[in-house]
């Protein structure tokens, strides 16, 4: 048994959702039950021949890398299954396209055991998982845009705030021999709800800098001012000017108990650290890049008790209805 094949009987048994990528018509059926590839009845016929609105059928096609098309029974044009979908950008097959996404990608796999389990090149493995973490940035940032923490005027509205050094290795792990890059997140956590929020700042930790993210990430409400708890760091000293009620938790002498306490931002690092294998294949030398990597560890972190495949369906689908064209799978060139 080889590599590949020993990942499989490994994967099987602990998910059945790997069987969808044993065949083209099993991983085709699980793609339309995500709703990311359209049935024959929802494509029409564009020769301009037949009448207005004439549906498709789909028929096989065994020199079609899906093994499937759409076809006109009436001026027998032909469309592909992908057409309509995130998949139309690639000529990568779509079951190789789904255990990359779905099944590597999703268990958080390393790059070297999806091109294994995918049998893809490097190169080609690295491209699908940046495209993975891409949408994942991009809901998440719609996310952010559209409600900021504490914004219940009329609830008793706490967060806790910190920063923690994130760092991208490289080389033998095991000895850290050398690293990357270091880049300071600062965090911010409701308790309320438990929502969060984790911004790569850099190396740049000044009031002036953290000031209007915390402006934009968190609410206050006039006399209903936000609690917002912190260490006795002294670039928190702004604050109190934004309109926010600070408090001290003095980490010299413990992190805190009962409300007087920052355990819920503390415990948020344990689990994105935990969470967070930079595995993507590229090298994280901006805060853009720094921010994309803790964004997908922010959103299994936020969906670790849920189904991962149905929750990254939905986002792609939300992302290619917003922007069809950069949520487009685009990896003509790669074999």
């Amino acid at each position: 048994m080889d590599k590949r094949e020993s990942l499989q009987q490994a994967y099987v048994e602990r998910d059945g959702v790997i069987s969808a990528s044993h065949s083209h018509e099993q991983c085709v059926v699980q793609l339309r039950n995500l709703q990311l590839l359209c049935r024959a009845n929802e494509v029409f016929c564009e020769s301009g021949k037949c009448p207005q609105h004439t549906t498709l059928e789909e028929a096989k096609w065994q020199d079609k890398a899906d093994g499937l098309i759409f076809q006109c029974r009436r001026c027998r044009q032909s469309r592909s299954i992908r057409v309509n979908s995130i998949f139309s950008g690639s000529k990568l097959p779509l079951m190789t396209l789904y255990r990359c996404m779905f099944v590597c990608f999703l268990r958080n796999m390393s790059i070297t055991e999806a091109q294994s389990f995918c049998m893809l090149s490097e190169s080609a493995a690295k491209s699908i998982y940046r495209f993975c973490k891409h949408q994942i940035s991009i809901h998440i940032s719609r996310q952010v845009h559209q409600m900021k923490l504490c914004s219940d005027p009329t609830a008793e509205n706490v967060i806790e705030v910190d920063e923690s050094l994130f760092t991208h290795l490289r080389g033998d792990e095991t000895t850290r021999t050398r690293h990357d890059t270091q880049c300071w997140i600062f965090g911010m956590i409701e308790r309320r709800t438990g929502s969060f929020r984790c911004i790569a700042v850099g190396s740049d930790r000044t009031a002036a800098h953290l000031r209007p993210i915390l402006e934009r990430h968190v609410a206050t409400h006039g006399t209903n001012k936000t609690i917002v708890y912190t260490d006795g760091a002294a670039f928190y000293s702004f604050i109190d000017e934004c309109g926010y009620e600070r408090r001290i938790v003095n980490h010299q002498v413990g992190f805190g108990r009962g409300e007087e306490t920052t355990n819920h931002i503390e415990s948020l690092w344990s689990q994105l650290k935990s969470q967070g294998r930079f595995n993507s294949g590229q090298n994280f030398t901006t805060v853009d890049q720094v921010q994309h990597a803790v964004n997908e560890v922010c959103w299994r972190v936020q969906n670790r008790h849920g189904l991962l495949e149905t929750l990254f369906a939905s986002l792609l689908r939300d992302n290619y209805r917003e922007n069809s064209e950069e949520t487009l799978v685009k990896y003509n060139t790669l074999s």
